[in-house]
């Protein structure tokens, strides 16, 4: 094979070499910062969590008080 197209593949190959290396750190920061979103959504979820338990057992205790408020009317 001639010298120049040699050196033409061998061009090609190593900007395809380097176009890989570039998608894959784009996946990877990619998968990172989708993963950090993840965990923060965890977190909030488990925040909901916490004030709709609050919320229920508070209702819970509205509900006795009313039941009983109630009954001594009757």
């Amino acid at each position: 094979m001639n010298e120049n197209v040699e050196n033409l593949i061998l061009t090609q190959l190593r900007e395809l070499r380097e176009g890989q290396r570039n998608i894959g750190d784009k996946l990877e920061k990619g998968l990172a910062d989708v993963s950090g979103e993840v965990a923060e959504l965890r977190q909030m979820i488990g925040g909901q969590g916490v004030i709709l338990t609050s919320i229920a057992g508070y209702v819970h205790q509205v509900e006795n008080r009313v039941e009983k408020l109630e009954g001594a009317d009757e």
